[in-house]
């Protein structure tokens, strides 16, 4: 078999599984579409267009989320393009179909089925995971063809879809991308609102950006070294969190940088990292779990993050710097002051 004949059968299969998965679906059940807590265009197209097949085969299914969405170009795509999103911290009832993601990284404890593109070995009735594909919308996108046969009147899901594919796959020239990254990409530039994705693409930075940028390049804040940059940009509001990926991705660009790591601490009560790099040598995904372990990170081979909770993060120190932490902790404890 040559490779497009391999594609065939792998989406072949894909679809077989998905349709089996549905087949055993009950309409008058609730099914519920799960993204990764912070959802990104790959996640929140994935979402979109499971909705809208399953819309159109008659289910009642709704798309859940458990963070904040604060980047300025997520919340750009969803608005435009009209995509309806829940933001939920409660329990969700019904069947859940985790996509881009798994329930170790999501709102639930359990899945019906999976549709993925990074690695894992998590448990789920129905299994649809390539981790060769650079985006999951890739894998949707074969999905959808089978099931709308006029994509002219879904412009806003191809559009949704392009730029899923085209954040994950780092304008397609990440290591990971696979020649049916590209095929998807192609057939749904024809179908997509140009207009959109314009105003997608080109998304305006917040105000708190540039404040961010300027905390960072404070003394004693960031740190460069051998092609690497760390930089700190203090305490960060949930809302604002998105400025880490960016400025992650900013000085990715900087001459001499090939390795950029950005944290910030999110509401006192998170540190919050995110890392890029464009070495083959580095694996971003497993240094992030390496160093704060796979409970509290994840990503792929040239970008991830990791959120990990204030309590969990400083049992990770090491033994010389844990009498700094007592000391520092000592002081702020003596300044409290009974009201009386």
């Amino acid at each position: 078999m040559n490779e497009q004949e391999i594609l065939k059968s792998k989406t072949q299969n894909d679809i077989e599984i998905f349709e089996n998965a549905i087949k055993k679906l009950n309409k008058d059940e609730q099914i519920n579409i799960i993204l990764h807590d912070i959802p990104d265009p790959d996640a929140i197209s994935c979402g979109f267009a499971l909705k809208t097949i399953l819309n159109l085969k008659g289910f009642n299914a709704e798309i859940y989320h458990k963070g904040e969405i604060s980047h300025a170009q997520n919340l750009i795509m969803y608005n435009i393009l009209h995509i309806s999103l829940n933001n939920t911290d409660e329990t969700i009832f019904g069947t859940n179909i985790c996509v881009d993601c798994t329930p170790k990284n999501s709102c639930v404890d359990e899945a019906y089925m999976i549709i993925d593109h990074h690695e894992n070995n998590t448990e789920a009735e129905f299994i649809i995971n390539h981790a060769d594909k650079g985006a999951c919308a890739t894998i949707i996108w074969n999905i959808v063809k089978n099931y709308i046969n006029d994509m002219t009147e879904y412009k806003a899901l191809a559009t949704a879809l392009l730029i899923g594919i085209r954040t994950d796959t780092k304008d397609m020239s990440s290591e990971n991308i696979s020649n049916d990254d590209f095929i998807a990409w192609q057939e749904l530039y024809q179908y997509s609102d140009t207009e959109k994705v314009q105003k997608i693409i080109n998304y305006d930075k917040p105000r708190y950006y540039y404040e961010k940028l300027v905390e960072m390049n404070k003394d004693n804040n960031s740190i460069e070294k051998d092609g690497i940059f760390i930089g700190g940009i203090g305490l960060c509001s949930s809302k604002q969190r998105d400025v880490i990926a960016m400025l992650a991705d900013e000085y990715l660009r900087m001459s001499g940088i090939s390795t950029t790591i950005i944290f910030t601490l999110i509401d006192c009560k998170y540190i919050e990292i995110s890392m890029r790099s464009n070495l083959s040598s580095v694996n971003v995904k497993s240094f992030l779990n390496k160093n704060y372990g796979e409970k509290y990170s994840g990503g792929t081979s040239f970008q991830g993050g990791a959120k990990i909770p204030i309590s969990d993060f400083f049992n990770i120190l090491d033994n010389d710097e844990i009498d700094e932490f007592w000391s520092l902790l000592c002081r702020r404890m003596f300044k409290i002051k009974l009201e009386s």
